[in-house]
């Protein structure tokens, strides 16, 4: 058995080595590391699950930041790590936990050794180009709808590039998920890089921004890879 018949709450699973203790759990109980097999749970014990229960939402919103902030902070310290979804991630005893993950040690670690140098990035991009005003206002007949079918125009390209951006930037592992902006707004996705590759990809990404003026590309820090598990 990993520990006592008490509640529990597991953070992720992990590769390498474990981190120097230090880190407070967020729900009232206390963190620590059990080896199984070949990596290793993040799991914070001790817990009175039936208050939990009665929390109300916005201690919810505080402890689920509290939470991700405890899997980022493990995150720079491993090899690779498989964030849980604080939704699932509370079990009634330790034999719970233990069941749970004998049930597909072999498919974590698969995904583990799978994610071993990767992390995942919030890309937001938003076109800022300042258009002209056309007087619109004044215009009448051919050169009215000559301007609708412009901006028509203009607004595919915005999408076209948009996609672009997804494309440049999209890892073979994993998904990407955006919205097809208009004018003004922000394309956001979640992508999947290589950590060692992170430079080279910023440098593409300022290359495409001065090809495309209006345009602003930004990625975000890296993060456990929650949308590709």
């Amino acid at each position: 058995m990993l520990g006592e018949n008490l509640g529990v709450c597991m953070y992720g699973l992990c590769l390498g080595e474990q981190p120097e203790a230090g880190l407070d759990g967020v729900a009232g109980g206390k963190l620590e590391y059990f080896r199984f097999g070949e990596f290793w749970a993040l799991v914070e014990t001790g817990l009175d699950l039936g208050s939990l229960q009665n929390l109300k939402e916005e201690s919810w919103i505080e402890l689920a930041l509290g939470y991700g902030t405890v899997q980022s902070q493990i995150f720079i310290k491993v090899k690779s790590m498989l964030p849980w979804s604080l939704r699932s991630a509370f079990f009634e005893r330790m034999a719970s936990l233990e069941h749970f993950l004998q049930a597909a040690e072999e498919n974590f670690l698969t995904k583990l050794q799978g994610l071993e140098g990767w992390a995942e990035y919030s890309l937001v991009a938003r076109f800022e180009q300042v258009e002209e005003s056309f007087g619109e206002e004044r215009l009448k007949g051919r050169a009215y709808f000559q301007l609708r079918k412009q901006e028509f125009e203009r607004q595919q390209q915005i999408g076209l590039q948009a996609k672009v951006i997804v494309e440049l930037v999209q890892a073979e592992v994993g998904r990407v998920g955006w919205e097809e902006p208009r004018l003004g707004e922000q394309v956001r996705a979640s992508v999947l890089l290589r950590v060692e590759e992170l430079t080279q990809t910023k440098e593409r990404l300022r290359y495409w921004q001065g090809l495309n003026p209006g345009w602003k590309v930004e990625l975000g820090e890296a993060l456990p890879p929650y949308s590709f598990v």
